[in-house]
C-alpha cells in the first residue's frame, strides 16, 4: 500500500482493513478450522488420538485453541455449528467427515464477515477519535478520556512537547531533532562486530546482530561485552556490496585473526581502587613520633579526659551555648598541639592517632559517667566534628570505602530445566472489537468534559464588503424540489441584509458532488472547507433507516421477508447475527451519523450554526437512537447545544412524525421555528409504519421534509444570521483558495437545479462485495463522453470506498431511446 504522509499514523486495525486482510489471530483461527476438518476427516487415527491425549494433559492444548476458534465462529455467525458442540464435538466431527460438507465455504464466509466487522469498528473508532481531536484542539479537556495521550494507548510524547502516535515515530523524531540514537549506535562502525569479529555485510544488519536477544540467554553477549568494556567508535554506515546484491542467502562471515579479550570497565575500576587503597595504607604509617611515645600518649589521654570532665562540670546541667561548646574543642587542641605536641608538625600523624585511640577506648566511658541526658550527645557530636577534620581520619574513612566487602551467599539454584515458554501466557479467544463494542460504549459513557472548548464566532464565507455572505451546507438533502430548505433560504436571503450560498449535498442531486462516503472526492473537498473554517451553517439529516422504529413492528401475517432490528441501545453499531447486507447498512448509517457529529464539532471549534434532524428518542430506552449515543450525550453537556423534540405535523406532515432537532449556537431556535407553525392543525391518525395498499413502505414518502417545515428551519437560520450581522459577531476567514472557490461554484450551480421528476434514491445501494452502481438519464456528458443527447442513459460504478471506477453513457444527439450498456463488472 502506498499512503500519503498524512495517513502514515494508522492503527493496526486500520492497516488490516485497508489491506483487506485478517489480523493474525483471526487468520490463525481460520487456518486451524480448515485444518481440523482435514485432520478428523482424512487424517490418521493416531494423530486424532494424540490431539485428545494432549488436551487431557495440557491446559493450553491445540484442541483448546480449536474450541476457542469454534467459539469465535459461533459468535460471528450464530446457529452455524451444532447446538451441543461445546459439550460434545461428536456431531461436529461427523459433519466434518461428511463428503458433502460445506465447511470450507462456511469458514471463509465467517472470515469475510469478521473482516468486515473489524473494518467497520476501525472506521467507527477512527471517527470518534477525530471528533475528540477536534474538540481537544479547540481547548477542551476530558475526564476519563478514551483517547487520552498516554504511553499505554500508543501515543508517545517527547520531552520537547512533540507528540507521536507510535513509538517508532517518537524514536525517529529524537534521532533527527535531538541526536538521540539507539543503545547500539555507539558500537556501529561499518559492518564488523567489534567483539566477536563477525562481518554482517551492512551496518543495519550489524545493529540487528547487536540488538537480538536470545530467549534462552536473556541478553545479547556482544552488546553486553562491548558495554562492559566501555568500547565506543565513530558511526560509519555501509550498504550491501553490489557484488552480492540479489543473492538468496548472505550469511555473516567470521573475520580472520586473533580475538583479544578487552578488559572490562569494572576490571579497570578495580585496579584503580587497589592502587588507591595501597596509597592510603602508606599514609597511615607513622614516620615520626616522640622518643617516649607510649608514656606521652598515656599522659595525653589523661589530659584529654581531665579537660572534658572539667568542661562538663563547668556548663552542666544548665547547658552550653555554641561558643561554650567551641571551648571544649579548643581545650583538646591545647592539649594535643601545645601542652604535649611541642608545636612539632612532624608529630601531627602520631597525635591524630592518639586522639582517635582516646576517642575509641576512653571517651565512651567518660560520656557514660555524665548521667545528664544531653551532655552525652553534645560531647559525642563535638568529638565527631573535630575528628572528621583530621587527615588521618579522612584516610581511614576512604580505606573503609575502598576495602571490598565479603560476597553475599549464593542463592540455591533450581536444577530443574525450565521450558523457555514456561512463564508465557496463552490467550486463546479471538479478539473481536465488533463483538465487544457494547463494553466500549459503556466506557465511552464514563467520559465527561473537564473544560469546554473556547467560544468561536460564526465565519463569513468571503472577507468582502457588505452585504456579508454565508456558506450553508445541507448534508443528505435528498432531491432538489420547490419549497425545500434550499429554496426557502435563498428566498429569505434575497430580502435580507446578507447573502447566502447553499450547497445541497446528496446523490439525488449530483453523483459527483453529492457523494458523502468517506474517501469520496466530494467529502474530501468538504473536509477542507470545514477545516478552513469557511462554512457558516450546516443542516443535516443522517439516514435513519437502520435506526428506525418501524423495524421493531411485527411482520403482517403471511409475510416472510420483513425488516428486522439492526441495532440496540447497548449495541448501537450493530447486533450479532446480521447478514452482510445488514452489516453494510449499519456501517454506512454509522459512518454518516459520525460524519455529522464531526461536522458539529467543527462548528463548535471554528464557529457557525448547526442543526441535525433525526427521529425522536424512542419511548423504549433499549431501542437505538443517535440521541442516546455516548458521543451525543457527551456533547450535550455543552451549554450552547440543545436537543429539541417537535412533531412535524405542526408544519404539514401527513403523520405525527416525532422528530429530534440537535441545535448548536441558536438560542432562539424553538421560538423562530414555531413562528412558522401552521395554525389550527389537527393531530393526524396516519401511521408512517408498515406498507400501504400498493405494497410500498410508508416511511419512504416521509423521508422528505414538508414544505412548511423546510421554510420554518430556513426562517430559524435566517433570523440567527440577521442577529449576528446586527451585532457584528462575525469572524473574517482566511483568503479563499482558487480551487476551493471553483469547487463551491460548481457544486452550488448543480444544487440550484430543481428536478421535480427525480425519484427518491435509497440510502444504500451496493452489491454483496461493496461495489455500488448508479443508473439514470442525463442531458450532459459524463466522465469524458461527448455524445451528449437528450435523456442519454448512463451507468456508473463505485467501489466500497466510494471511488469512481467507470461510467458508461449511451445515446445519440436527440435520441431518447436507451441502448444496451456494456459494463465490466
Amino acid at each position: 500500500m502506498r499512503w500519503p504522509q498524512e495517513k502514515w499514523m494508522q492503527t493496526n486495525a486500520q492497516v488490516f482493513a485497508a489491506a483487506q486482510v485478517l489480523d493474525v489471530r483471526a487468520r490463525l483461527a481460520a487456518d486451524r478450522l480448515l485444518y481440523a476438518q482435514r485432520v478428523f476427516a482424512v487424517g490418521p487415527f493416531f494423530l486424532q488420538n494424540v490431539i485428545h491425549i494432549e488436551a487431557a494433559a495440557v491446559k493450553d492444548s491445540w484442541l483448546a485453541g480449536l474450541k476457542a476458534d469454534l467459539a469465535w465462529m459461533d459468535a460471528v455467525t450464530p446457529n452455524t455449528l451444532p447446538k451441543e458442540w461445546k459439550e460434545d464435538m461428536t456431531s461436529l466431527i461427523e459433519q466434518w467427515q461428511n463428503a458433502r460438507s460445506k465447511w470450507k465455504v462456511q469458514v471463509k464466509a465467517v472470515a469475510r464477515k469478521h473482516q468486515f466487522q473489524e473494518k467497520m469498528m476501525a472506521d467507527i473508532v477512527s471517527l470518534h477519535k477525530s471528533v475528540f481531536d477536534v474538540l481537544r484542539n479547540s481547548g477542551a479537556s476530558f475526564q476519563k478520556d478514551p483517547f487520552a495521550v498516554s504511553i499505554e494507548d500508543g501515543d508517545q510524547q517527547c520531552f520537547c512537547g512533540a507528540s507521536f502516535t507510535t513509538h517508532r515515530g517518537l524514536l525517529a523524531h529524537q534521532r533527527r531533532k535531538h541526536m538521540i540514537f539507539s543503545a547500539e549506535h555507539r558500537f556501529l562502525q561499518e559492518a564488523t562486530c567489534m567483539h566477536c569479529g563477525k562481518y554482517c555485510w551492512t551496518t543495519q544488519r550489524l545493529q540487528q546482530h547487536l540488538a537480538f536477544i536470545p530467549k534462552k540467554l536473556g541478553y545479547n553477549p556482544c552488546f553486553h561485552a562491548l558495554s562492559s568494556q566501555g568500547r565506543s567508535c565513530d558511526y560509519a554506515a555501509v550498504k550491501m556490496p553490489k557484488a552480492v546484491v540479489g543473492l538468496a542467502r548472505r550469511e555473516s562471515l567470521q573475520t580472520s585473526g586473533p580475538q583479544l579479550e578487552q578488559p572490562t570497565l569494572i576490571a579497570k575500576q578495580r585496579a584503580q581502587w587497589e592502587e588507591e587503597l595501597a596509597a592510603c595504607h602508606v599514609q597511615l604509617i607513622i614516620s615520626d613520633e616522640p622518643p617516649d611515645a607510649s608514656e606521652r600518649g598515656a599522659q595525653i589521654g589523661d589530659a584529654l579526659t581531665a579537660c572534658t570532665q572539667q568542661w562538663f562540670q563547668m556548663y552542666y546541667p544548665s547547658g552550653a551555648n555554641e561558643a561554650e561548646k567551641q571551648e571544649l574543642i579548643d581545650g583538646w587542641i591545647q592539649v594535643l598541639c601545645i601542652d604535649f605536641g611541642d608545636n612539632n608538625v612532624a608529630w601531627d600523624n602520631w597525635l591524630a592517632f592518639v586522639f582517635l585511640a582516646w576517642g575509641d577506648h576512653w571517651l565512651p566511658d567518660i560520656i557514660a559517667s555524665f548521667l545528664d541526658g544531653e551532655a552525652e550527645g553534645v560531647v559525642d557530636e563535638l568529638y565527631a566534628q573535630f575528628a572528621a577534620e583530621l587527615p588521618r581520619y579522612q584516610v581511614l574513612a576512604r580505606i573503609a570505602f575502598l576495602e571490598p566487602l565479603p560476597h553475599r551467599p549464593l542463592k540455591a539454584t533450581n536444577e530443574a530445566v525450565k521450558h523457555p515458554k514456561s512463564t508465557s501466557q496463552v490467550y486463546q479467544p479471538v479478539p473481536r472489537r465488533f463483538g465487544e463494542h457494547d463494553q466500549w460504549l459503556r466506557d465511552m459513557r464514563q467520559c465527561t468534559f473537564d473544560s469546554i472548548p473556547d467560544a468561536a464566532r460564526c465565519p463569513r464565507y468571503k472577507d468582502v464588503a457588505d452585504p456579508p455572505t454565508f456558506l450553508v451546507i445541507h448534508l443528505f438533502s435528498g432531491r432538489r424540489r420547490k419549497d425545500d430548505f434550499h429554496d426557502a433560504l435563498k428566498t429569505i436571503a434575497a430580502q435580507s441584509c446578507w447573502q447566502v450560498i447553499v450547497l445541497s449535498m446528496d446523490t439525488a442531486v449530483s453523483l459527483e458532488y453529492g457523494n458523502l462516503m468517506i474517501g469520496a472526492p466530494s467529502w474530501s473537498s468538504l473536509i477542507a472547507l470545514y477545516m478552513d473554517g469557511r462554512v457558516s451553517a450546516t443542516l443535516c439529516g443522517p439516514p435513519c433507516e437502520t435506526f428506525s422504529e418501524a423495524r421493531f413492528t411485527e411482520a403482517p401475517d403471511g409475510v416472510s421477508r420483513w425488516p428486522r432490528p439492526l441495532r440496540s441501545m447497548s449495541r448501537l453499531f450493530g447486533l450479532e447475527d446480521l447478514t452482510m447486507r445488514e452489516l453494510r447498512q449499519c456501517a454506512v448509517g454509522s459512518s454518516f451519523f459520525l460524519q455529522c457529529v464531526w461536522v458539529l464539532c467543527i462548528h463548535i471549534a471554528y464557529g457557525g450554526l448547526f442543526v441535525a434532524e433525526h427521529p425522536a428518542l424512542p419511548h423504549d430506552t433499549e431501542r437505538p437512537s443517535i440521541w442516546s449515543s455516548p458521543i451525543i450525550q457527551l456533547l450535550l453537556q455543552l451549554p450552547d447545544l440543545h436537543l429539541h423534540h417537535v412533531a412535524q405535523y405542526r408544519w404539514g406532515a401527513e403523520a405525527v412524525k416525532p422528530t429530534g432537532l440537535l441545535v448548536w449556537a441558536m438560542p432562539f431556535f424553538c421560538k423562530d421555528l414555531y413562528e412558522k407553525a401552521l395554525s389550527g392543525v389537527a393531530k393526524p391518525t396516519t401511521v408512517a409504519i408498515g406498507k400501504d395498499v400498493q405494497g410500498r413502505f410508508c416511511t419512504a414518502r416521509h423521508k422528505e421534509y414538508p414544505g412548511p417545515f423546510c421554510h420554518a428551519i430556513a426562517h430559524a437560520f435566517a433570523q440567527q444570521f440577521t442577529r449576528l450581522v446586527r451585532r457584528n459577531e462575525l469572524r473574517h476567514p482566511s483568503p479563499v483558495q482558487p480551487e476551493q472557490n471553483e469547487w463551491i461554484s460548481s457544486a452550488a450551480a448543480i444544487s440550484e437545479v430543481i428536478r421535480c421528476d427525480a425519484n427518491w434514491l435509497p440510502d444504500f445501494q451496493v452489491d454483496n462485495v461493496g461495489n455500488a452502481w448508479v443508473a439514470g438519464f442525463t442531458g450532459s456528458s459524463l466522465d469524458g463522453h461527448t455524445n451528449a443527447g437528450y435523456n442519454d442513459i448512463f451507468l456508473m460504478k463505485f467501489d466500497a470506498q466510494g471511488v469512481h471506477l467507470w461510467t458508461r453513457q449511451r445515446g445519440g444527439w436527440g435520441n431518447d431511446h436507451a441502448r444496451a450498456l456494456q459494463a465490466d463488472g
